[in-house]
């Protein structure tokens, strides 16, 4: 079993799927464009379609498995929170939101069901997960791109990325703040999703494929993200497959500031300069990734990462200056970096798949789990936003003698009492 500390991202990205959506959009034949135009197959728990592909994929891989019907209220159910995220964020950013796709639903799910079933063998032979091996049970095929197809996506296949957070909104948060991880999920070439989520007690994988429809999609606007007015964790701990290697930083290079990325569906971006300053006009030190210095990019993608964490609640203006398809551009816009502790009792406090924790005696955002106040836990995140870990269980919190006024009162709250895991700490746990 891997061990996986949830209060940090885990993401696996291969090599790039962007890239290669760039390579294919260039070479596609009139036929695959003609089967490109009729858009996501949007299946819904009530439906009986999806249809022979999905079943098919749900044959494959469990023939015990739910029937489309069932799996589909599943993926309803767990990711429609983290769907509503991806699309909030791309609303933001001025992008049509994206649609479930029952075909990538079937081989996300399926190949999530397949990370977790082999997991012992990936970590013993340290391949890739965006990897099935044809030897192993279930095998579906052995890119992303063969699934996909497999699964009778009929467009095509945009990227796929994998992470290990405790709810599918966790996975997608850890996305967003991530590199390789965020740029297919604001691409304006793609309009079609599914999620995949395979639960192995404490465990979570979480699979995301997407797919281009229609060949026209894609457009030569810059995307910038964070966007303008955003609010921004200062600091970002990687923990991303690839890491982005950062200029001048010997040994452990993370934390750093947040990742800053610019991206354009055509047109290369090239000659960029990059400045990242504060409210006081003080410039922090950073790193510029482009095509030309990451493999990982394809030349339309530029990122920004300052060297270290930044200040919290700060105003930070960005400016980078490049050539779009060799014309000249400016963009600069500002964003403001959170405050260093979180309302507890403010469930949005965090933003999208994070919540407010109790954490070596302070209050702080982290990747938010999903386990109730009685579960099994071995992380304080593994459990839902506002609880501990206390014993291996979630427990809720409170106030044991008026130290930590902003909490409920241990004596009404905890039916076995309460007590501090550290005296330096102002909240109780109960017991």
């Amino acid at each position: 079993m891997r061990s996986v500390r949830l209060d940090q991202p885990r993401l696996n990205h291969a090599k790039p799927a962007t890239r290669f959506f760039l390579v294919r959009s260039a070479v596609i034949t009139a036929t695959a464009m003609l089967a490109m135009t009729s858009g996501c197959d949007q299946l819904s728990a009530e439906s009986s379609g999806g249809g022979s592909t999905a079943q098919g994929l749900w044959g494959v891989w469990n023939l015990d498995g739910p029937t489309v019907d069932d799996s589909l209220k599943v993926v309803q159910a767990t990711t429609a929170t983290a769907i509503k995220d991806v699309n909030d964020a791309r609303a933001e950013l001025g992008l049509e939101p994206v649609e479930l796709d029952g075909d990538l639903i079937g081989a996300a799910r399926a190949h999530a069901d397949f990370i977790e079933l082999h997991d012992a063998y990936y970590s013993e032979h340290l391949v890739s997960p965006h990897v099935q091996v044809k030897s192993l049970s279930g095998y579906l095929g052995e890119t992303a791109t063969e699934r996909v197809k497999r699964s009778g996506f009929a467009g095509l296949p945009a990227g796929e990325v994998i992470g290990y957070q405790g709810t599918p909104a966790a996975t997608v948060s850890a996305f967003m703040h991530s590199l390789y991880h965020r740029l297919p999920l604001i691409s304006d070439s793609v309009d079609c999703i599914g999620i995949g989520e395979s639960v192995d007690g404490l465990e979570r994988t979480h699979v995301i494929e997407m797919g281009q429809s229609k060949p026209e999609l894609g457009t030569d606007t810059r995307i910038a993200y964070p966007g303008p007015g955003a609010l921004v964790d200062p600091s970002w701990a990687g923990r991303e497959s690839p890491q982005p290697v950062l200029e001048g930083k010997a040994g452990d290079m993370y934390p750093s500031g947040p990742v800053i990325t610019l991206s354009t569906s055509r047109g290369a971006l090239t000659n960029i300069t990059a400045s990242v300053s504060d409210s006081n006009s003080l410039y922090a030190a950073v790193t510029i990734l482009t095509s030309a210095n990451d493999r990982y990019l394809a030349p339309g993608q530029v990122a920004v990462i300052p060297n270290r964490p930044l200040l919290h609640d700060m105003e930070y203006r960005v400016t980078i200056r490049g050539k779009q398809a060799g014309v000249d551009f400016t963009e600069q816009w500002t964003f403001q970096t959170e405050t260093e502790q979180c309302d507890i009792n403010d469930v949005g406090a965090c933003g999208a798949g994070r919540g407010c924790y109790p954490f070596n005696g302070q209050y702080l955002c982290k990747w938010e789990g999903a386990v109730k106040a009685g579960g099994t836990c071995a992380a304080t995140n593994h459990c839902a936003p506002g609880l501990a870990c206390r014993n291996d269980t979630c427990s809720d919190i409170c106030d044991l003698d008026g130290a930590a006024p902003e909490l409920p009162s241990c004596a009404t709250l905890c039916a076995n009492g309460a007590s501090r895991q550290s005296n330096a700490f102002a909240y109780a746990v109960c017991k």
